[in-house]
């Protein structure tokens, strides 16, 4: 703890901690080298190395390389309070957190976190090493289940309390039903009746003969508990019937197997357990498909095992009948089984979750499980690095020198290859500095090529979608839209002026046909030509769209918007006719805030009929830019200068403070506000946003901030061409900070 730490002074509970810290780390690393020692010395090395060692040593590398990730993520989360046991010493004011790995396994310290232990078998190739494993792992869950499990559930009130309502009704409907052999009562005749019934079915097995291919299994439908016992020892008794007890149990893979059977069966019981602990007897015995009453006072639970899992059941649900067919080697067992796994995912995804969602409503039933949940923020990593500008400029450069080798190597004249006034010796020099270049590493080479590729492939396969999407959707959009006299739809600009600054609203004027306009057609920004036809549109518009009626909520398709003389929902229109005598409607639509690009380009308009795709009508091009220093009249810039530093960064404080109040429009998410604050130069810019957000969910409020703080980055970056971080928005905090920064950067940079 160092010398100035003084034991005295500090609680008698802290002290103890620290001393059993230092404690588990000497027995942590005592038993960490003492198994990898154990695995060197059962190691067995094979003489002749075939395609399945080489699968072995790198499943057995990926496991424990896998272990290290979760121990290192599982530290991060829960830091060294929790890696220590401190709430077993003293509290403090914290609560479960479910992150990172803890999204995706139950209790991942002592689940998934000694995966290298079966990595280490599998290298060592040793049964040993395996069932020595199996038994420190199990001597890990027996500590979870009898010490860590009941302290957890103590300390953080984690077991959910029913509510009386809920308690009256499942005393109702409820009496300590038979669940398998739970609850059994002598004096039941219903569990007597189950017991004779299981009994006979093994009876039957030891004194009947040899069983045909002819032998039936019968369910007993209506008898819920009934059916199920039956299913599993039915299937149990096929097992023992359709296989052999094996003379050496050590010959060829019949120990693995065993193993691995045994296992899928464990874990199979403990689904079980786990699934009935979450939702209860209602839940079991698919209650709420008969029992109006539980509508109301339940709705989907997702702490236990289903905070991992929507559905159990469907992955992990039928594992017993996967560990009897691996037992057992029997192909017919393997056929039964995958039935069953189908028949069980068609019934849960074609039955129960259409059920969840009618009686629970979709806001209730979730969409994600925890474990893609965290998958998918992996991926989005992954894909944010491919995106970094870094790689895209290595990217360039790769293809750039590329081009000039193919330039060399072609035996074309020098005037097709080079441009006028390039001569061989420019060539020679780009030789020079190709060579000079080759001091970077073979690392930086690598994720060159690397970055090419991806880079490469991603666009192979937006091209390709693209194109798969136009065929298949053209069809489909023609006769949608072939009664359609698109030459009397027309899009057109309010102004003349195609020149709009980042950040200002746009309006855009459609005039089209009384007798074809829907109330579903709708209006989406689009860059130019990212859509390979001007019939049909594939690409995403990204919320950048609107209804006619001048909503940008999906479900207002489902409104009624009806086409009065002179509103179109929330959008004013007139009506008149054109020269052929036809009566035509015209209207206007703004768009603002998260509706319109927040990036310079040029973007066009398409108008889309009856909530599909079909494309009536394109706008002219037009163009979004960022007014930089570089556009400043000459007579302004010497103003400026004559009027010293201070007038220059107030010009900057003025730009700056425009622009984020244009950024701070959050019509995408509520109504315009005439009572908003207006935005100061010494109000923090967060502290705006958030009043004007108004109460959203978390993860809503935190994507939304980050956009909003990236908008202003790109303007400072296009303006002032200085970059920082989105992340500086929140630490400068007010407009005038930020503009001092920019000031003193460009000063740093000797900008004039």
């Amino acid at each position: 703890m160092g010398k100035n730490y003084k034991f005295d002074e500090n609680p008698i509970e802290f002290n103890s901690w620290v001393l059993f810290r230092g404690l588990v780390d000497i027995i942590l690393v005592n038993d960490v080298a003492s198994y990898i020692i154990f695995c060197f010395a059962f190691y067995n090395s094979p003489d002749n190395l075939t395609y399945i060692d080489y699968l072995r040593y790198a499943g057995g590398v990926v496991m424990c390389t896998f272990n290290i990730w979760v121990k290192s993520d599982a530290h991060r989360v829960v830091k060294d309070f929790a890696w220590y046991w401190g709430d077993f010493f003293f509290l403090i004011e914290s609560s479960l957190v479910f992150d990172g790995v803890f999204e995706m396994a139950p209790h991942p310290m002592y689940s998934v976190g000694y995966m290298w232990f079966y990595g280490a078998s599998l290298i060592t190739k040793s049964y040993v090493v395996l069932f020595v494993s199996l038994a420190a792992h199990a001597a890990q869950f027996a500590f979870l289940y009898f010490v860590e499990n009941p302290h957890i559930e103590k300390t953080y009130n984690t077991v959910a309390s029913s509510s009386p309502e809920n308690l009256e009704i499942l005393q109702k409907y409820f009496r300590r039903d038979l669940i398998v052999f739970k609850n059994f009562d002598f004096f039941r005749s219903s569990d007597l009746l189950s017991v004779i019934i299981v009994a006979y079915a093994f009876v039957l097995c030891l004194l009947v003969g040899k069983i045909d291919e002819n032998w039936k299994l019968y369910f007993y439908i209506g008898i819920f508990n009934i059916s199920q016992v039956m299913v599993y020892i039915s299937f149990v008794i096929a097992g023992f019937r359709v296989s052999n007890l094996p003379v050496d149990w050590t010959y060829g893979d019949t120990l693995l197997r065993l193993t691995i059977g045994s296992l899928l069966i464990l874990l199979h019981l403990w689904t079980a357990v786990s699934v009935y602990e979450v939702i209860g007897d209602i839940g079991w015995f698919y209650g709420d498909f008969f029992i109006d009453e539980m509508r109301h006072v339940n709705v989907p639970q997702y702490t236990g095992i289903y905070r991992f899992l929507n559905n159990p059941e469907k992955l992990i649900g039928q594992a017993a009948f996967w560990g009897v067919t691996i037992i057992c080697n029997s192909w017919a067992l393997f056929a039964v089984t995958l039935f069953g796994q189908i028949s069980t995912w068609l019934f849960l995804q074609y039955v129960e979750l259409p059920h969840m969602k009618k009686i629970y409503g979709l806001n209730k039933v979730r969409k994600l499980a925890g474990v893609e949940n965290s998958i998918q923020k992996e991926v989005k990593k992954v894909f944010k690095k491919i995106d970094n500008k870094s790689l895209k400029d290595l990217v360039k450069s790769w293809e750039y020198r590329n081009e000039k080798k193919l330039q060399r190597n072609s035996r074309m004249p020098e005037s097709a290859l080079n441009s006028p006034g390039e001569t061989d010796s420019e060539d020679s020099e780009d030789d020079k500095i190709s060579v000079s270049s080759s001091s970077l590493s073979r690392d930086s080479l690598r994720k060159r090529n690397l970055s090419n590729l991806v880079e490469a492939g991603r666009n192979v396969i937006d091209e390709v979608i693209g194109k798969l999407a136009t065929a298949s959707m053209e069809t489909e959009t023609t006769k949608n839209i072939s009664h359609i006299p698109t030459q009397l739809y027309s899009l057109c600009f309010a102004r003349e002026n195609t020149l709009i600054q980042l950040g200002e609203p746009i309006e855009i004027e459609f005039i089209g046909p009384v007798k074809f306009i829907k109330s579903k057609d709708w209006i989406g920004i689009y860059e130019v030509d990212s859509n390979p036809s001007k019939d049909v549109t594939v690409k995403k518009s990204h919320g950048k769209w609107q209804f006619l009626s001048g909503k940008n909520d999906i479900y207002a398709a489902e409104e009624e918007n009806p086409i009065t003389s002179r509103n179109i929902g929330h959008t004013a229109i007139t009506r008149f006719f054109n020269s052929e005598h036809q009566e035509m409607v015209r209207g206007k639509l703004t768009f603002r805030g998260f509706q319109i690009p927040w990036k310079t380009g040029k973007f066009e308009f398409r108008w889309h009929h009856d909530g599909k795709y079909g494309c009536l009508a394109l706008s002219d091009p037009f163009e979004i830019f960022v007014k930089n220093d570089d556009f400043r009249l000459d007579e302004e810039k010497e103003n400026l200068k004559l009027n010293g530093v201070d007038n220059y960064l107030q010009s900057i404080e003025k730009d700056l403070l425009m622009f984020i109040e244009k950024s701070l429009d959050v019509t995408g998410i509520q109504e315009h506000n005439p009572e908003w604050k207006k935005l100061g130069l010494d109000d923090n810019i967060i502290d705006v946003f958030g009043s004007r957000i108004g109460s959203v969910e978390a993860a809503t409020y935190s994507s939304c901030k980050e956009k909003i703080c990236k908008r202003i980055i790109y303007f400072i970056k296009e303006k002032f061409e200085v970059e920082f971080s989105w992340k500086v928005i929140t630490l400068v905090g007010s407009c005038k900070n930020l503009a001092k920064r920019i000031d003193d950067a460009q000063k740093a940079l000797k900008f004039d």
